[in-house]
């Protein structure tokens, strides 16, 4: 449950993260009123509105607002035991059941079939409260597989958006934009870091 527990983590580091450094990248095919999230990882391309700012205090391709909303993309090498998405949502469920208590509930229809970098994916909406205060998330999850020339691995990878419940629909037209410009770069596929493993979780 090591890389599920690392997950929630991330996510409450992302709502309680006041300020952070930021930086602007610049790409040959950045979508009109967009700049790209720069990292090492060079499997995807994450594109977020102007107006945000680039967050990489936690390691993960993040950004936010100064009303503390926030995104980002985390991808996780999943283990033997977890083939699928619906295992994997599972697994990280619990841990989120265990981390916000209570508080945490779905909102709506639970999961969408949605698209991520034209991958079928999942798509998740739920409130938790944290510090008492009351945030809503959205969460979308693809699976990618990717091979060695000894090993093949599957990947997840995880697109999330937090705001305060309040704050939550007024940002959802930016958001949608970022979905629709997330791409996956085809021929860069081999993962040697920049990765959350759960090779060794238990």
């Amino acid at each position: 449950m090591k890389i599920f527990r690392l997950s929630a983590a991330l996510i409450l580091a992302a709502v309680m993260l006041l300020s952070s450094s930021c930086g602007a990248g610049s790409d040959g095919d950045v979508p009109t009123g967009m700049k790209k999230i720069e990292m090492d990882i060079d499997d995807y391309s994450f594109f977020v509105p102007q107006g945000w700012t680039e967050d990489l205090a936690t390691g993960v391709a993040s950004a936010y607002l100064p009303d503390n909303s926030n995104v980002s993309v985390m991808t996780i090498r999943l283990d033997k035991d977890t083939p699928d998405i619906d295992s994997y949502w599972k697994k990280t469920e619990e841990d989120f059941k265990s981390t916000f208590g209570t508080g945490f509930e779905y909102v709506g229809e639970n999961p969408q079939n949605v698209l991520f970098g034209g991958v079928d994916a999942r798509k998740y909406v739920y409130t938790a409260s944290v510090t008492g205060t009351e945030y809503k998330f959205m969460q979308v999850v693809c699976m990618r597989q990717s091979s060695t020339l000894l090993q093949s691995y599957s990947y997840a990878y995880v697109f999330t958006y937090t705001a305060e419940t309040d704050k939550f629909d007024g940002h959802l037209d930016d958001v949608e934009d970022m979905l629709a410009n997330f791409r996956f770069n085809d021929g860069k596929n081999e993962r040697s870091d920049g990765a959350s493993d759960s090779a060794d979780a238990e």
